[in-house]
């Protein structure tokens, strides 16, 4: 089941697909954003997924998309609610 603060998280993100979030037993995973790499504004995608306890966790380019890795925030790292 994915967290559904990261739902919310990849659905603020420009041409993210939040159908295409894959997220494992230790939380990590990735997701889907249909266009370039350089067409991607980065702060944005870690700015949201820090706010849903989350951080980008390396990417693999690919014509028109780019699968976004991510994993949990450390401990003491991000916003608590």
């Amino acid at each position: 089941m994915v967290d559904d603060a990261l739902v919310d998280a990849v659905e603020s993100i420009p041409d993210a697909d939040p159908d295409s979030i894959a997220q494992y037993d230790d939380d990590c995973g990735h997701f889907v954003i249909h266009s370039d790499a350089d067409e991607q504004d980065i702060d944005e995608i870690d700015a949201a997924l820090e706010e849903a306890g989350y951080e980008r966790d390396g990417h693999l380019p690919v014509p028109d998309m780019v699968q976004q890795n991510f994993r949990p925030l450390e401990d003491g790292e991000g916003d608590d609610e």
